[in-house]
């Protein structure tokens, strides 16, 4: 209700989203650097984190990257700041 999101809008999970807001985390394999891991522009192919603990963990071995919230409304995937 905070966010604004519609009742329709469907709740996807955690992302990992670079500052600016043009990358997000679609791939990563915890046992490789982050630098190995793969970015995607679109929010429809980023990974999605179910548990706040392990979003948090990746995320903060990503220089410059953030938590959001990934919300479905039908046509488009929209995001906020989880902090």
């Amino acid at each position: 209700m905070k966010l604004g999101v519609p009742a329709h809008a469907v709740y996807l999970g955690f992302g990992v989203q670079k500052s600016g807001g043009d990358f997000f985390l679609g791939d990563c394999d915890l046992t490789q650097k982050s630098e190995h891991w793969l970015w995607c522009a679109s929010v429809e192919d980023a990974h999605r984190f179910v548990g706040w603990r392990e979003v948090l963990a990746v995320a903060e071995r990503c220089v410059g990257a953030e938590v959001v919230l990934m919300f479905d409304y039908g046509e488009e995937v929209w995001v906020f700041s989880a902090r």
